[in-house]
């Protein structure tokens, strides 16, 4: 066998390990619902006011039909919102499907059909029209719109897909001709809670691994701290390694969390779901044609005898008299999901013909560069009297990897953003949009076993009141991000 060949095996070795170890490891459901599930979601009643953030136009269906069911018997009030219309998917997977269903001359987008499939699995559940509300932003570009493409001046327009627009095609849109920047996303949501006034949120989970249900929560995040919400937010989950299990329509089967879900410090809640809504969720869901043409079992492995969604608390940033990263983690932290290995290396895969072929790197040595990661374990806030220390804790501190801290300052009217890139020992401040901090005051690093701390002058963040906190590792060799952590509230 050739170097190229023994190369070839090494890497079909370590893919099949690392799905097999996340498949046993990381994947599969809890088998004791009781401790880990903490009650059953509250009763709604007819004065509710809910809205369903939904990323794409199946997410709603899959993870709240329940909830939508038990509203309308309450006479509650129902929202669902569509940051986007599911249009990722390119031209050729649009022919194929129109050529299975013998569709001819079709001269609409997969937008415009998946926003008919939207509002078809709605009228399943009972709804109509104008219970959606459909934003039109781009399909996976909702992260790119959130942490990078903030302002008017530098809109996002995708080379791939069949939404390459800087701005909603769509005649159907919220905002008609919407530009793609993530300042535009809160004033559509700003405009949308403010009409529709609502008391019950029920969002993606922040640990879900796509990056649009990420973003979703992001923006939501964003929007009800601004906003001073004072309801109730519930969270829920569709993306998570080979998850659910069994991957198939399994009605007489729990929905359980994965495995890593419940390391969390969420409570747990359960909805449960009789027989007429499980049927009907099902019916929702077969709605979404264009998806269940390519993913069936996996969208119908969502139809179980409950739904379950996740509450968590904000974080009060804790004080020390003068911290040090001997001190360890700060109890003000939060961890992040582990079982992240499949998305790695499903990331270095992608990312290859992107990155690799354009720098004349070989195979061998780009896919042995993506081999050395690292994942994030936590990350936390602390102050003493002169500083905020931002704190992360990995399994393995790398010299090679560079990390992004972004913090949303918000002050009770205004937010301001601070976002600090850290290569080895030197932190600096990154412009990423209008509202960025660029301060003349010194960033300190500190490295000690898997923690990395930046020390952050308490000048920079004054008359800061509560801060939204995410954090990038980035692989300083191929610029691939190799994780991100949830984003989470903390309270000064």
């Amino acid at each position: 066998m050739n170097n190229s060949g023994v190369f070839l095996l090494i890497i079909i070795i370590l893919i099949i390990g690392i799905v097999t170890f996340g498949i046993v490891s990381f994947s599969g459901e809890i088998d004791n619902s009781d401790k880990v599930m903490n009650g059953t979601f509250p009763e709604i009643k007819s004065s509710d006011r809910i809205i369903i953030i939904s990323p794409h136009p199946d997410d709603g269906v899959l993870a709240n039909s329940g909830i939508i069911k038990e509203a309308l018997r309450k006479n509650a009030e129902i929202k669902v919102v569509y940051m986007t219309v599911g249009d990722a998917l390119d031209k050729d997977y649009l022919k194929l499907y129109l050529r299975s269903k013998n569709i001819n001359n079709f001269k609409g987008s997969i937008g415009d059909i998946r926003h008919l499939e939207a509002l078809n699995g709605l009228v399943k559940l009972g709804l109509n029209e104008s219970n959606a509300v459909f934003l039109g932003y781009p399909d996976q570009g909702l992260k790119s719109l959130f942490l990078s493409h903030w302002d008017y001046n530098n809109l996002l327009k995708k080379n791939s897909g069949s939404n390459q627009n800087d701005h909603s095609p769509y005649n159907f849109t919220f905002e008609k001709n919407a530009p793609y920047c993530g300042a535009n996303v809160v004033k559509n949501l700003d405009q949308i809670f403010d009409d529709f006034n609502p008391n019950i949120l029920l969002m993606p989970d922040d640990g879900d691994d796509h990056p649009d249900h990420w973003s979703a929560n992001a923006f939501i995040q964003y929007v009800a701290l601004e906003k001073g919400f004072n309801g109730s937010i519930y969270h829920y989950l569709v993306h998570k390694g080979i998850w659910p299990t069994p991957g198939k329509y399994s009605p007489d089967d729990q929905l359980l969390p994965p495995f890593e879900v419940v390391q969390l410090d969420a409570i747990w809640l359960r909805l449960k779901l009789n027989n007429k809504d499980k049927k009907l969720k099902l019916e929702a869901i077969n709605s979404h044609e264009t998806q269940t043409f390519a993913t069936k079992n996996y969208l119908q492995s969502f139809d179980r005898v409950d739904e379950f969604f996740a509450i968590y608390p904000n974080i009060k940033v804790s004080k020390k008299e003068a911290y040090s990263i001997s001190d360890g983690m700060p109890t003000s932290s939060f961890k992040d999901l582990t079982g992240e290995s499949i998305n790695i290396m499903e990331n270095h895969i992608h990312h290859y013909n992107r990155i690799a072929l354009k720098r004349n790197v070989s195979r061998h040595d780009f896919f042995m560069q993506s081999l050395i990661y690292d994942v994030l374990d936590s990350a936390g806030l602390v102050k003493d009297g002169q500083n905020l220390y931002a704190v992360i804790n990995s399994n393995k501190y790398n010299v090679n990897f560079n990390y992004i801290f972004y913090l949303y300052l918000y002050n009770g009217s205004d937010y301001r953003k601070l976002d600090i890139n850290v290569t080895n020992n030197t932190a600096n401040y990154l412009y990423k949009s209008s509202d960025s901090i660029l301060s003349s005051q010194k960033l300190e690093v500190e490295h000690a076993n898997n923690l990395t701390s930046v020390k952050i002058p308490l000048s920079v963040i004054e008359n800061t009141q509560n801060i939204l906190m995410t954090v990038d590792e980035i692989n300083g060799i191929n610029s691939i991000v190799l994780d991100s952590t949830p984003l989470r509230v903390f309270q000064l």
